[in-house]
């Protein structure tokens, strides 16, 4: 059966694709969320951070609608001119079905299909309205200093330190000034045991070998 997501060959598209992000920036958060009260990256700031960088490397996006008993579904084409393409489809259900709430889907199933096909990093926006959250948000609160803690002390050596240390960087980041001065004492204290006991296991080992 014929792939109907992408042409028969890929090759000069994916090449080309490469090539462009490798130049294609974040999408700029210039767009308020009336709801959630940040800022998002709406349709036109994701098309301007990929346009020109899609266009020098001889590539098109085409987006078109078609009906579905469950809402809309957007289809977004990426063509290269040698021919060569790839399809995805995203379907989309408003919860409002005057013309508003389906403009707003639209949009949001654009926005989305966009920066999935050409690897556009982005926030959510009108998302809160296509699928009909008009609530405020609640905020996940970050882990205090003695989770932090607790999770470092399940450290099995220096590098997964590191790798935990790493993991734990948003959470470390709502610290205060006091306690992250704790947590960063306490990661260096288990750092320094670790050292300790790697310089003796090397000691011991020179030790035997002579």
């Amino acid at each position: 059966m014929e792939n109907e997501s992408r042409s028969p060959e890929i090759g000069k598209l994916a090449l080309a694709l490469s090539i462009a992000q490798g130049e294609i920036t974040g999408a700029r958060k210039e767009s308020k969320n009336p709801f959630f009260k940040s800022t998002y990256a709406d349709l036109a700031s994701c098309w301007d951070c990929c346009r020109s960088s899609l266009s020098k490397n001889k590539l098109a996006v085409i987006q078109t609608t078609k009906p579905s008993e469950h809402g809309v579904i957007i289809v977004t084409t990426l063509v290269h001119e040698s021919g060569q393409w790839i399809k995805g489809e995203l379907l989309v259900d408003p919860v409002k079905k005057d013309p508003q709430g389906l403009g707003s889907a639209i949009t949001y199933g654009r926005r989305y299909s966009l920066c999935a096909m050409v690897g556009i990093a982005q926030v959510d926006d009108d998302g809160n309205m296509a699928s009909g959250r008009d609530k405020k948000p609640v905020h996940r609160a970050g882990k205090g200093a003695s989770e932090i803690i607790k999770e470092l002390d399940m450290a099995e050596n220096i590098e997964n330190l590191a790798l935990k240390w790493q993991q734990l960087t948003d959470d470390i980041k709502t610290l205060s000034k006091s306690d992250y001065a704790k947590v960063s004492k306490h990661k260096d204290l288990i750092k320094a045991m670790f050292s300790g006991v790697a310089k003796k296991g090397e000691n011991k080992e020179k030790h035997q070998a002579s």
